[in-house]
This record gives structure tokens, sequence and C-alpha cells, in this order.
């Protein structure tokens, strides 16, 4: 089969890595891709939000699937253009995608499906905004409606103080005014198509830029898969309380999904929480998850595509998976680009199709007119690590980011500590 991955970072370099290592592919491109993708198939300039450009794409190199790694392409309703085509694709249409494109839809759905959420309100005035914040003194997390790259949340101790980032948010359209949970965050994802699904390993992903949480959202500075220190017992939970009925919310609405659906959690004292939707794969969730994944991946998409995923052998060894991100200074503020890079020479540590415990996933890189590795991006590389147990993996993942140098490098040194009792 030929497959066409879409997205230019860390997610759809593991993706690549991952369908590489299938028998059955025939021929792998990216679109644009990134040097990581380079090595593992062939990249194609285009912008991957370009629906009229990745359709030609594929018809051109004959693509038999197209997988659909960020979130804009699938807003934009690349999924059924391609259909329309009679080409496959992992991704759900733009109607369905309004669960991560539109976060009062989200909230909707989730109140209307029983699904376990923080209470909110949609606001689309200043005047609403100012009625809200005397109402509602006490912490809140103001959402931007929209897409908007990773930040367009932000929290905030007091409704007073959410007032100069919601008036400006609301510039661009309506605001989600939520109420701040406290707890641990979990990753959880499914594999859903017009039958059945499948629930993957939870996840933790690490988003803020500080240790311990502090600091700025990010685009996610590390992940862990499996989570140790989710009780068994919280994870049914989990999955009986909103992963089941976000699932048959899909069904009872008629929204038609063949993909992953990602769904934020919170675990607080009073159960589990819903956070967010997203519509895909989550980065740098990836990265860490699809190392453990036993399966063909080619066979879990066609698994999909053919709505048999309830039937599909879904299997992940024994491990623990754990990736730290290497990110430019002043990420994730303004930051420099076109840094050279250089990587150590780490025995197994390169991404080829043979390597499988220690791999470098290229996120915000390119390569220049000297074919020098630079930076394009603030989060630059993922280095993943899995073990046995969770000390190992996660030493192994800090000595790979450790090979990988370039200006004004850094990273989260808390990634995966908290089993360590930090």
């Amino acid at each position: 089969m030929k497959v066409l991955i879409l997205g230019k970072g860390g997610r759809e370099h593991a993706l690549a890595w991952k369908f590489v290592r299938s028998n059955r592919i025939t021929g792998l491109y990216c679109a644009p891709g990134n040097p990581g993708t380079a090595e593992l198939g062939t990249n194609v300039e285009i912008n991957a939000n370009d629906v009229d450009a990745v359709v030609e794409t594929a018809i051109r190199h004959s693509i038999d699937l197209v997988f659909v790694g960020p979130e804009e392409p699938l807003a934009a309703d690349v999924v059924s253009a391609l259909a329309d085509r009679g080409i496959a694709a992992i991704g759900p249409p733009a109607s369905s995608a309004r669960l991560e494109s539109s976060k009062s839809f989200a909230k909707a759905f989730m109140e209307r499906h029983g699904v376990p959420t923080a209470a909110a309100d949609v606001v689309q005035t200043e005047s609403d905004l100012h009625a809200f914040v005397s109402g509602n003194p006490g912490p809140v997390v103001v959402k931007m409606d929209g897409l908007a790259g990773g930040k367009g949340v932000r929290e905030f101790n007091s409704a007073t103080d959410a007032v100069p980032f919601a008036n400006s948010a609301l510039k661009s359209g309506p605001v989600l005014l939520e109420e701040r949970l406290h707890g641990i965050e979990v990753s959880a994802f499914a594999l859903i198509d017009s039958n059945g699904h499948r629930i993957l390993p939870p996840c933790a992903d690490y988003k803020k830029s500080g240790e311990r949480g502090t600091g700025s959202n990010t685009g996610g500075m590390g992940s862990i898969s499996p989570v140790p220190w989710i009780a068994d017992e919280t994870w049914s939970s989990v999955k009986r309380t909103i992963i089941e009925p976000s699932i048959e919310g899909l069904r009872n609405d008629g929204l038609d999904y063949t993909g992953v659906l990602y769904i934020g959690v919170m675990l607080t004292e009073h159960g589990p929480y819903t956070l967010e939707y997203n519509v895909r794969l989550g980065d740098p969730e990836t990265q860490v998850i699809l190392p453990l994944l036993r399966a063909d991946i080619l066979d879990v998409c066609e698994a999909m595509i053919d709505g048999s995923i309830s039937r599909c052998r879904i299997e992940t060894d024994d491990l623990v998976s754990v990736g730290v991100v290497v990110a430019s200074a002043g990420y994730p503020d303004s930051y420099q680009k076109d840094v050279p890079v250089t990587i150590d020479n780490v025995d197994g540590a390169y991404v080829t199709p043979r390597s499988l415990d220690r791999l470098i996933f290229h996120s915000g890189t390119r390569s220049n007119e000297h074919s020098q590795i630079v930076t394009a991006g603030g989060r630059c590389f993922t280095c993943v690590c899995r073990d046995t147990d969770v000390f190992r993996a996660r030493t192994g993942a800090y000595e790979l980011a450790e090979s990988i140098h370039f200006d004004g490098a850094w990273s989260r040194t808390d990634i995966a500590a908290r089993v360590f009792g930090s």
C-alpha cells in the first residue's frame, strides 16, 4: 500500500517510522514532512492545509491511504474531499472535527451526553464577559472557541485577572469561560470506526513550560505511556464515565468518525472530568505510544476503514515509554529559527526501521541549502526511550536529549519524575 502522511512534526515522524516497519508498505509520502521523515520516505513540498493540493498529490502518487496528523486539514474537510475521489483517510470529516475546532460545540456535546466536564459559559461580547466576572470571581480557564495552535487556552487565579486575555480573544470569536479544575491530567486515545472502537493505553502529556507544571502552556514538553501512577480502577472509571459515553454520543448524534479521538482528562478528588477533545493523535503522545504498539499500523488503519476495529488485535509491549522534548530558547514565546543542530552518535539512537528502544523524532527542524539540520520551530525534537521500568526509560530519554546540540536547546527536567515522588 502507498501511504501519505499529512503534517511535519514529531507525531508525523513517529507515524512514518511506524508505517515503514510494515511489511505491506510499498510507498511512503509525507506532506510536507521534515528531515526525519525524509530519511524514511518522500517529502512532498505542499501545504497540508491546502485541500486541493493534498487531493492532487494523492492522485498523482496513487495513494491508497492518507493519515491526517494535524487538526487544521481536518477542520478544512480534507477527509471529505479525499472520499469524493475514492481515497481512504484516517480522520473525521469537518462536521465531526468540530469537537476540536469549536470548544463551544464540544462543551455542548459533553453536556448533552452526560460526559463529566467543568461548568462553563460561552460569552460573545465584552458585556457578557463582565457579567460573568461579576457572578464568578473565582479561578477560571479561558478558551478561545476556534483552533489556536495550542495557544488558545489560559488559566487564571481569578476571573478579574482573565479579563484582558478574554477581551483580546473575543476579537476572534466566542470565548468559553470554564471552572478551573485541579488534579492530575491524563491523555486518553480511542481508535474509532463506524461499528466499534479500541482504547489505547493511557498517556501523560507535560503541557507546561516550567518544572512541576508551572509556566506557560506549550504544545507538550514530554510524555509517558502507560502512566504508572494511574490505578487500574481509576482508568476503568475514565473508560466507563468518559470514553464510552463520548463514543456513544458520536453514534447518537450521527457524527461520522473514522480515526483517533483524543480526550484530555483531569483526575480530580471528585472523579475524572473531561477537559477537551482532539480529533487526532497527540504530539508528543504519539511518539511514546507507537513504539509500544505491536500491531502493523496498516492493519490497524485498514480495520478502521473497513469498520472492523473492534475485532482488530491491538497489543502493546509490557514496557514503559518516555519522551523528552528538546526545544528552542524562548519557546513557547518568541524564539530564533535556523540555528544549526548537531547530534552525537549514540548507539541505536537514530530512527531507522530497525530502531525500537531509543528513538529521536524530528519536530521543528529543516534542512538548509547546505543540507545542514537547523531549527525551524519551538519544539525541535522528541527523544524517546522504552524500557522495562520508568527509571531506565526516563534515564535513556534524557541521555538522548543530551546528545542533541544547538544554541539555547533546553528541556524540562522533570518528565516522568512523578513516579519517583517529585
